[in-house]
């Protein structure tokens, strides 16, 4: 089997985002904060510290959800676990839905934009907005016309000043000098309307069932007027356990049983608007999730295999 490049390899003629020296910083960061203040900063020592740190917060998101911590992100400890062991995959998971083969008319109509504008609901350290603009990345790299786009801005919605400080220097870093960018933090979602892409990345299964659909609608009012050729795109992603799938498809029903929402399509998984036999309202015991494989950092690959993850 053709094993493929990664996107943060090496050796690609980056256009708008440069994803491999990103992540050196990345790797770079995470040894530095786990060492501290202490002599040793090899990756040793910070593969040790941080696969206890993974191994708690793993805890807490899947056996002990009960007891997470809504502001864990501002959790030194936590959000240094989170950043090491989460935030690459997460952001490979977002990557790989909007690199499908399904979404490449639409990325593509965005660059007939001279500005893009992202909405990211629970941000965190903007792992779904990297995600985002490295497909967009990839997207142009099969293009052969000229981009138009020139800013890009995001406006991240996240408790933790902490977390998104830290990414959006990244980005800001990586980002070519051929687009503007510019990314803003808030703390609720925005009255404006004018977003094209609005991310909500493991996030939903964090507001009480009682509220999801109305945060939903909420999430909707922040879109652009869509054209026959500009639409807009709502990215909402949970984890694969079975509670938050289930949680989701559950949600999903809600969304086309609505009459406010009779003019939203939905991409996927499902290709029909019917009821999904597969909520937590139906009593099967099994659920609906997706699984992709990507080639991961060596520094991920190994903290991996210290965490059991």
């Amino acid at each position: 089997m053709k094993t493929h490049a990664a996107w943060w390899q090496k050796g690609f003629d980056f256009k708008i985002f440069n994803a491999a020296d990103f992540v050196d910083c990345w790797e770079k960061h995470v040894i530095e904060v786990a060492t501290g203040k202490t002599k040793n900063k090899s990756q040793e020592s910070a593969l040790q510290l941080l696969s206890d740190q993974t191994k708690n917060l793993w805890k807490s998101f899947t056996t002990n959800r009960s007891e997470l911590d809504r502001e864990y992100m501002s959790t030194d400890k936590f959000l240094s676990a989170y950043l090491a062991s989460f935030l690459i995959p997460n952001i490979e998971r977002t990557r790989h839905i909007f690199d499908a083969p399904r979404n490449a008319a639409f990325m593509l109509s965005l660059f007939e934009k001279e500005e893009l504008s992202i909405l990211d609901f629970g941000s965190g350290p903007l792992s779904s907005s990297f995600g985002f603009i490295i497909a967009l990345e990839q997207s142009l790299q099969k293009r052969s016309e000229k981009s138009h786009l020139k800013r890009l801005r995001i406006v991240a919605v996240e408790r933790s000043e902490k977390a998104v400080q830290i990414s959006s220097r990244w980005l800001k870093q990586h980002v070519l000098s051929s687009v503007e960018l510019e990314v803003s933090r808030v703390t609720s979602i925005p009255n404006a309307s004018d977003f094209d892409v609005i991310l909500a990345s493991n996030v939903i299964n964090e507001i009480p069932k009682k509220h999801q659909l109305s945060t939903v609608k909420s999430l909707l009012r922040c879109f652009q007027k869509s054209t026959p050729t500009q639409a807009c795109q709502l990215l909402i992603l949970e984890p694969a356990q079975e509670e938050f799938a289930k949680g989701l498809s559950a949600l999903r029903d809600e969304i086309i049983e609505s009459s406010e929402l009779s003019h939203i399509k939905i991409e996927g998984p499902c290709l029909h608007h019917s009821a999904c036999p597969l909520s937590e309202k139906m009593k099967r015991r099994d659920w609906c999730w997706s699984k992709a494989q990507f080639v991961r950092p060596p520094f991920l690959i190994e903290l991996d295999r210290r965490t059991d993850i």
